[in-house]
């Protein structure tokens, strides 16, 4: 192979982009008793490491303006869902039981599985769950 062709190839590689690395982690915030203690979520997305998004996740949990401090304060990790979807469903109104995330590797996947978890902790008041705005695919 010649200077040239060599040249060539390693100028192509530099510029030619290699698979992007994407990393996304879910943060709750979940006292014993939702009803009453309310719930914290975040998730951080398209991150170039395990701990920025592990980072972002945490503190968008800790700010999350519809729970209360309480909540707020046991954010932790629950997942990562590198190039995966990413669902949370909820009862939204105040006072109740029913949430539950899910990933998978389609958004419709990780609905249903949301949807599933949210409707078993709802209690008689399944009927109630709805999909967070937090929600999508890191991929």
């Amino acid at each position: 192979m010649t200077r040239f062709a060599l040249a060539s190839i390693a100028a192509i590689c530099l510029v030619v982009p290699g698979p992007a690395l994407a990393y996304a982690a879910i943060a709750i915030g979940q006292p014993p008793d939702v009803a009453k203690g309310g719930l914290a979520f975040g998730a951080g997305w398209h991150q170039v490491s395990r701990e920025k998004s592990e980072s972002e996740a945490l503190a968008k949990c800790r700010t999350t303006d519809s729970a209360p401090e309480s909540a707020r304060n046991l954010c932790r990790i629950v997942a990562h869902f590198d190039n995966r979807c990413m669902s949370i469903a909820l009862d939204p109104r105040a006072g109740t039981y029913g949430y539950g995330w899910g990933l998978a590797d389609t958004m419709q996947e990780a609905d249903d599985i949301a949807m599933t978890y949210c409707r078993a902790t709802a209690r008689e008041e399944a009927a109630a769950c709805v999909y967070s705005k937090l929600k999508g695919c890191d991929n």
